[in-house]
Formats: structure tokens, C-alpha cells, sequence
């Protein structure tokens, strides 16, 4: 009983205990949410959230033609958010819409792909992709969201259809913005052109992560990236983290104007070494004379 009280009054001893909320998808509801004690939130709690953690068990699929699909099973038995039953949504994803207005105060969220294992291996009927447009137009509705982080681990042939939809373009508005896990080449060659409209959506952006690999028909270079962007509006971007080799760095000589800014870059070499070179070394006379 004591336990009980003190993790009513949690909240009022220690606002943080609810500051990172995580939340799991599954079947277009919430099949998980809790803080980072696994402790799940009441819906006064939720105002302390700062921070999201996002995934999908379940991916969405056009057509509603998923094939089997194991359910997830929570680590901890967990009862239905606010106290009410656990039951299918009238509407897909009605039950994040309803969470989503009361973490008006989040401005990070990190989103992470479901992994789609080898027990499903091929049996996606032709034509079927992945579609998170959904999940994204509703993400991209929190009015304090500043911070976006996408995760992905060794993606399934399934994200490179042309079907599948990801809703990176909904983003807009963020300060910082980073691409994170182990995708592929040609995942990341994908995905480039929606990453440039987010950052396009996004003039205040300072901090951002990419993954250049080789390759990518050019799409995967420094130099494709910032010619996307006018030069009569350049970036104001401080901070930059890289993942690519050298023949991805070099740029545009009219293109240095989007790095002006630069206080702080990162570079990870997928052949090299992790290196953090001071923006003097690599502007005029260095890696970019502007």
C-alpha cells in the first residue's frame, strides 16, 4: 500500500520520474506505454513527458494484407492506459491521438522501424509495402516538438518497396534532426530526398545528423544534399554529423555558403576512423574552400 501512494505522489516529489515516456504500437493502437521504471503513466502524468520513444510492432500495410504476424508480448503486465480495457480502436490510431494531446510539452521523439525478423522472410504478396505516413502525420502534431530522431536496424527488403511510405515529409519546424542504426546503402538512398524536404520544412534547423555512404547514384554525397537548397537561403546549421568516406564530403564551391555556420563537425568514416575536426581545418584552404 505504501508503494502504492509513493508512486502516486511521484510526480509531485519528482516531476522527472515521467519525463521520458516510451510507447509501443501494435494493431493501429498503444499495446505499451510507460516511463522509463516501466511504470505507466496516468493522464495528469503525461504533462512531465520532455521526450518519446516511438516503435511499431505491428507494421502498417496497405490493403490490410500483412500475413501472420506474431504478437508482441509486454515485458510486464500492464493494464490499459487511463484504466480503461484494452480493446481495437474504432479508428486507427485513435488511441495515440488521445495521448498525443496531452504531451503538448515533448519536444524530442524517437521514432524506431520495427524489425521485421526471418520468421516472416518472404511471404509479403507483391505490391505490399510498409505505410507510416499516418503514424508521422500525427507525431508531427506536437506543438513543442523541436527534435526528431530516426532509428533504423538492418532493414527488410519490405522498406525499399515503392509502396512503402515512411511520412518523413510531415516533419517541420525542428531545430535538430538525426538519422541513426545501421541502414543500408540503398535504404539510404531512398529516404534522402524526404530527409531534404524535412530540412527544407525546417528553417531553424542548427543540428543534424546524415548517413552519405558510397554510392547511392550520387544521391549519398555532400555535394547532392546541399545543392538542394537555394543559395539565396542558406542553412543555419551549427552542428554536423557525417557518416562517409571522403569522396562524399567534397561540395560545390557556391554550396559553402549553407556551412558558414558551422561551430562544431563529425565525421564517421565506415572505412576509418571516427574523427572530429575543427570547422577552421576545414573551410578556406581545407576540405571546403568557400
Amino acid at each position: 500500500m505504501l508503494s502504492l501512494a509513493v508512486s502516486k505522489l511521484g510526480p509531485l516529489i519528482d516531476p522527472t520520474l515521467y519525463a521520458n515516456i516510451e510507447i509501443k504500437l501494435f494493431n493501429d493502437g498503444i499495446g505499451f506505454i510507460c516511463n522509463e521504471n516501466q511504470v505507466v503513466p496516468t493522464k495528469s502524468q503525461l504533462q512531465y513527458a520532455r521526450s518519446l520513444f516511438i516503435t511499431t510492432d505491428q507494421s502498417y500495410y496497405p490493403d490490410d494484407r500483412p500475413g501472420r504476424i506474431k504478437q508482441w508480448k509486454d515485458r510486464v503486465n500492464l493494464p490499459a492506459l487511463f484504466g480503461r480495457k484494452a480493446k481495437k480502436a474504432q479508428k486507427p490510431l485513435n488511441d495515440l491521438r488521445d495521448v498525443i494531446l496531452s504531451l503538448d510539452k515533448v519536444n524530442s521523439v524517437r521514432w524506431t522501424l520495427p524489425y521485421v525478423g526471418p520468421a516472416l522472410g518472404d511471404r509479403f504478396f507483391d505490391g505490399t509495402g510498409l505505410n507510416f505516413n499516418s503514424v508521422l502525420e500525427v507525431l508531427a502534431g506536437l506543438p513543442s516538438l523541436d527534435t526528431f530522431t530516426f532509428n533504423v536496424y538492418y532493414p527488410h527488403r519490405i522498406y525499399l518497396s515503392e509502396n512503402t511510405r515512411f511520412g518523413l515529409e510531415n516533419l517541420h519546424g525542428l531545430k535538430s534532426l538525426s538519422f541513426t542504426g545501421f541502414g543500408t546503402e540503398e535504404f539510404w538512398s531512398a529516404i534522402i530526398d524526404p530527409l531534404i524536404v524535412v530540412v527544407r520544412n525546417s528553417p531553424e534547423l542548427e543540428e543534424l545528423s546524415l548517413p552519405l555512404l558510397n554510392g547511392g547514384d550520387g544521391k549519398l554525397s555532400l555535394k547532392y544534399f546541399l545543392l538542394s537548397f537555394p543559395t539565396t537561403q542558406p542553412l543555419r546549421l551549427r552542428k554536423l554529423s557525417l557518416r562517409a568516406d571522403a569522396q562524399n564530403l567534397r561540395i560545390h564551391r557556391e554550396s559553402g555558403i549553407h556551412l558558414k555556420n558551422l561551430t562544431n563537425l563529425d565525421v564517421v568514416s565506415p572505412s576509418g576512423p571516427h574523427a572530429h575536426w575543427p570547422v577552421t581545418l576545414t573551410i578556406n584552404d581545407g576540405l571546403w574552400p568557400f
